[in-house]
């Protein structure tokens, strides 16, 4: 439902726009007494009917992102980063990977071209301008319902969810540095299931596409959280201490935590928000490029990377779809523009 209520019935949209305005640093300005000055603000549209509302048909879903997207330009000129940490299971389960009408939407939107929906069909209304290009962010998706202690094999099965495959998106996954174990006796004998620095268990891959001439996705990752193991068979995916400290949405609970991969998106948006009040100037897609542009690998990453390598070059880049590219961090994509030689080129791809 587009326009209509936006009370947030669940918490998560507040969750993410608590990182989305302030990051992973709750925890450091809740121990601080600095100003927190604040360069870009939130704007937000609700696309999830309530219970009593009517859900909204899959092959709608391309026209739902269109008119939420719409809403707001309508409302105010400024620029703007679209978060959006909604994924649903892909409508193509043999081709994973394959454009959808959604996808397809998705990547209509980030080139400022006009499209609408026949059916089964999409159909180009205007063509691509570079004057209503926008920068679209979205959720590789999570895994769901299942965890095991073998999280990467988990991960690599699990293809990422739709629109998640979109070209012109940028699709954020997670990893996880949170690898401390609670001190609550409760989980005495526990372990996280993550290494630090390795692939958040929450989090899916584009491994499942396979050779066929699709996007490598996810494009970057970010701290998504970690998942509690007792060495037998019980896990513990939403422990507050391997999760990120957020807003919460009542009035009990002013502090909440997130994890996966909708935090993770949460955060690239934030950085991508950063760097566009930043650079004013900059593109939709030079932003894009700058967080792909500024992420590294972690020291866990680039081992599993070198050690594929020792297979073939095909193995070592089957891996680029588990990590993307990296972990971008906001020194690195704030300043690169500065310090890279091609970090402020302005070409479009």
């Amino acid at each position: 439902m587009i326009g209509v209520s936006g009370f947030d019935q669940d918490g998560h949209g507040t969750k993410m726009a608590g990182i989305a305005l302030l990051g992973a640093a709750v925890d450091h300005h809740l121990l601080g007494s600095d100003s927190v000055v604040l360069q870009h603000r939130l704007e937000s549209v609700r696309i999830l009917p309530t219970k009593t509302e009517k859900p909204h048909e899959p092959r709608a879903y391309g026209d739902v992102t269109a008119q939420a997207v719409s809403l707001p330009e309508i409302a105010a000129t400024r620029r703007r980063v679209f978060c959006m940490p909604v994924s649903t299971s892909t409508d193509t389960p043999d081709n994973p990977g394959q454009p959808t009408l959604w996808s397809a939407t998705v990547d209509a939107l980030a080139v400022g071209a006009d499209v609408v929906s026949n059916g089964d069909e999409l159909r180009l209304v205007a063509p691509p301008d570079s004057e209503a290009a926008r920068l679209l962010i979205v959720s590789a998706g999570n895994v769901t319902g299942t965890y095991v202690a073998d999280h990467l094999a988990e991960s690599d099965t699990s293809p990422v969810r739709d629109p998640g495959q979109a070209w012109n998106a940028l699709t954020v996954g997670a990893y996880t540095d949170l690898d401390a174990v609670p001190t609550d006796p409760a989980f005495a004998g526990w372990t996280p299931v993550a290494r630090k620095g390795d692939l958040s268990p929450h989090s899916r891959t584009s491994l499942p596409f396979g050779n066929r001439p699709w996007p490598i996705k996810p494009d970057i990752v970010m701290e998504g959280g970690n998942v509690l193991y007792d060495t037998a068979s019980m896990f513990e995916p939403n422990h507050p201490a391997l999760s990120l400290r957020t807003t919460g949405h009542t009035n009990d609970q002013a502090l909440a935590s997130a994890n996966a991969t909708s935090a993770a998106t949460a955060q690239a948006s934030r950085l991508a928000a950063l760097v566009m009040a930043t650079y004013p100037e900059y593109w939709p897609e030079t932003i894009r490029a700058l967080l792909v542009h500024s992420a590294q690998w972690t020291p866990i990453m680039r081992d599993e990377i070198d050690r594929a390598g020792q297979s073939g070059l095909q193995a070592k880049q089957a891996l680029l779809r588990r990590y993307g590219w990296g972990v971008p961090t906001e020194e690195r994509v704030l300043f690169s523009s500065d310090r890279s030689v091609t970090g402020s080129s302005q070409m479009r791809v």
